[in-house]
C-alpha cells in the first residue's frame, strides 16, 4: 500500500510539473536574493528569511487585523555535521475566569488553556530546507484529534522546500497553506469540516494541514501560478488509495497597476473514492485587492460546481441555466490602520453574501463509505447576507500599555449575532497581559440573549 501511495503522489508532482513548467520557460529570473553561492552554511540566517519569502502565499506575508502586539522573539542556532539548524518556540498560557447568564439561568465557569509552538528550519544551502512544528494543546484540541495525533505533543507541520533552476519552487510534506486575502470571514478550523453549508471557509485551502501537500510554484516578474495536491494519508475504509483520493488545486496570481488579482479552483476527494466522506464540490472562484487613499479594498467570489459536466453542458448551450451551480459566495471588505500619531487606530469591515440557486441538501456517509444527501438544508433562491466589524485602539493611556477592541457580527437573515469588546492591560507584570472581555449573543429564539463576562491572565514567552 505504501508503494502505491509514493506511485499516486508522484503522479500528481509529475502532473503539476508538465502544467507548470511551460509557464516558466517566458517567466523573468526570480530574484534570490543573492546570486553567489552561499559562503557560510552556519550563519546569516537573515538571507534564509528572504529565500523563505518566495515560498509563502501573499496572505501570508501581510500582517492581520490585530489589537495585540508581538514580541521580539530569540532564536538558538544549532550547528549538527555542519548543518545550521535554527529553533524558536512560543508558549501562551492563559487562566482566568467567567460569568454566564443565558436567558434566566445564571452559572459560572473557570478558565485554563496552554498553547506552546516549537518551529525549526534547517537550510544548508539556498536550494533546499526542512521546515517543522511541533505543537502542545491543553487541556484538548480538536486539531490533534482530527489528524489523529496525541494532543499534549503532535507534528503541526513538517515540510521541505526546494528551488530547480533557480525558477520553479516545490514544496512538499505537511504544511497548513493560505489562499486568499479575506481576514474576517476566515476560518481554518476544520472541527466541523463536513458541514458544507459553512462560508467562513473562503480560504480554499483550509484543510490543508490535515493532508499531504505537494506544491509547484513559478513565479514570473510579480506574477505567479501555484499548482497543489493534497492526499489525506489514511483510508477509513482501507482499501488502496487511488487518483479519487486526491484534491487537486490550481492558483494564478497577476500584479498589474497596483492592483492584486487572483483566479484559483480546488477539487476534492469524488464521492466514489475511498475518502468519499470528505468529497466536496468542486470550487472556483477569483479575488482582487487594491489600496485606495490608504484603505486596502478586497474582494473575493467562490462558485461551488455541482460537477464538471454539468458545468461543460452550462458554456456549450445552456448559459441560463443554474443547474450547474450548488452556492455561490461573495465576500467583500476594506480594512485601514493608522498609526502616525497616539493612539493607533484600526478599522476592518467585511460583508458577505451566499447564494443558493437550486435546493441545497446536508451531506453525509454511510458505513460503506459512500456519499449520501441528508435533509435539505435551503430551498433555491435562499440568499444569506451577514457583516463583520472590527475596531480597534491600542497605545492608550501613560505607559501606552492599553487596548481597547470592539467587535460586531451579525447575520440579518438568520437576525442573530454578536457584540465583543474587549479590554487589554498589557505588561502588568513581566512576560503577562490582563484581558477582560464581555460577550453578548443574541438570537430570535433569546428572550434576552446569552451574556458572557470573563477576565484572564494571560502569560506569553518567545524563545
Amino acid at each position: 500500500m505504501s508503494c502505491t501511495i509514493k506511485k499516486v503522489f508522484m503522479a500528481a508532482l509529475v502532473a503539476a510539473l508538465f502544467v507548470s513548467v511551460p509557464c516558466a520557460q517566458n517567466a523573468d529570473s526570480a530574484d534570490m536574493g543573492s546570486s553567489g553561492d552561499v559562503e557560510d552554511e552556519t550563519a546569516d540566517f537573515a538571507s534564509i528569511d528572504n529565500i523563505d519569502d518566495l515560498f509563502s502565499e501573499e496572505s501570508d506575508l501581510e500582517e492581520p487585523v490585530t489589537t495585540s502586539e508581538n514580541s521580539d522573539g530569540s532564536s538558538t542556532s544549532i550547528s549538527f555535521l555542519s548543518i545550521p539548524l535554527e529553533m524558536k518556540g512560543s508558549l501562551a498560557a492563559e487562566v482566568g475566569a467567567a460569568l454566564l447568564w443565558e436567558d434566566h439561568f445564571p452559572s459560572g465557569t473557570a478558565y485554563f488553556d496552554l498553547t506552546n509552538y516549537l518551529n525549526f528550519i534547517t537550510r544548508p544551502d539556498k536550494y533546499i530546507a526542512l521546515k517543522g512544528s511541533l505543537k502542545t494543546s491543553i487541556p484538548d484540541s480538536t486539531e490533534a484529534d482530527n489528524d489523529n495525533q496525541n494532543q499534549y505533543f503532535y507534528l503541526y507541520e513538517l515540510y521541505f522546500d526546494y528551488i530547480m533552476a533557480n525558477r520553479v519552487y516545490i514544496t512538499a510534506g505537511k504544511k497548513k497553506s493560505t489562499w486568499g486575502c479575506i481576514r474576517l470571514f476566515c476560518s481554518d478550523d476544520s472541527s466541523d469540516e463536513t458541514r458544507d453549508d459553512d462560508a467562513l471557509y473562503t480560504n480554499p485551502l483550509y484543510d490543508s494541514r490535515y493532508n499531504i501537500s505537494g506544491i509547484i510554484k513559478v513565479p514570473f516578474g510579480p506574477s505567479s501560478i501555484t499548482m497543489l495536491t493534497m492526499y489525506r494519508g489514511y483510508s477509513d475504509v482501507g482499501t488502496t488509495p487511488s487518483y479519487r483520493d486526491l484534491s487537486f488545486a490550481g492558483n494564478a496570481e497577476f500584479v498589474f497597476w497596483g492592483t492584486y488579482m487572483g483566479l484559483f479552483a480546488r477539487s476534492f476527494p469524488s464521492s466514489s473514492g475511498t475518502l468519499a466522506r470528505y468529497y466536496r464540490n468542486p470550487i472556483i472562484g477569483a479575488e482582487l485587492k487594491r489600496s485606495f487613499f490608504g484603505f486596502d479594498v478586497y474582494g473575493q467570489g467562490q462558485c461551488y460546481i455541482v460537477s464538471m459536466e454539468r458545468l461543460r453542458k452550462f458554456w456549450e448551450k445552456d448559459l441560463y441555466s443554474s443547474d450547474s451551480v450548488s452556492k455561490l459566495i461573495f465576500t467583500g471588505g476594506f480594512y485601514k490602520l493608522w498609526d502616525s500619531d497616539y493612539p493607533y487606530v484600526g478599522v476592518n469591515a467585511e460583508f458577505q453574501g451566499i447564494y443558493y440557486p437550486n435546493d441545497f441538501y446536508d451531506h453525509s456517509y454511510n458505513d460503506d463509505g459512500e456519499w449520501i444527501e441528508g435533509e435539505m438544508l435551503h430551498e433555491s433562491g435562499y440568499f444569506t447576507k451577514r457583516v463583520i466589524v472590527d475596531f480597534g485602539l491600542s497605545k492608550l493611556g501613560r505607559d501606552k500599555n492599553l487596548k481597547f477592541g470592539l467587535q460586531w457580527s451579525h447575520d440579518f437573515t438568520a437576525v442573530s449575532g454578536y457584540l465583543k469588546p474587549v479590554v487589554i492591560v498589557s505588561r502588568v507584570f513581566p512576560h503577562c497581559d490582563w484581558r477582560t472581555g464581555f460577550k453578548w449573543e443574541y438570537d430570535k429564539s433569546y428572550d434576552y440573549g446569552k451574556f458572557t463576562f470573563g477576565s484572564y491572565l494571560r502569560f506569553s514567552l518567545d524563545y
